[in-house]
């Protein structure tokens, strides 16, 4: 076994304690960065909200209903909105 000079623990030091979170660091730093301009279409979502909805548009068909529009006639015994 060699004795060790200082600059051997040193370079273990750096090598082995501080290098390798380090690398990690800037590994995260490099991926995060690379990231922030990437836009999606349709965007990722991680908790859905009202911006983007599933919503029947007028006069569109669909398979929900017996006659497939998606229009509905509101019925008659509602309120209407002002009172």
């Amino acid at each position: 076994m060699t004795p060790r000079t200082r600059g051997q623990s040193e370079l273990l030091w750096i090598g082995g304690y501080c290098l390798l979170p380090l690398i990690c660091v800037v590994m995260a730093a490099v991926l995060l960065t690379g990231c922030s301009g990437v836009q999606r279409t349709p965007p990722i979502q991680v908790w859905p909200d009202m911006k983007a909805q599933p919503k029947f548009m007028p006069q569109d068909s669909t398979g929900l209903f017996p006659d497939g529009r998606a229009g509905r006639v509101p019925p008659e015994e509602r309120l209407p909105a002002d009172t």
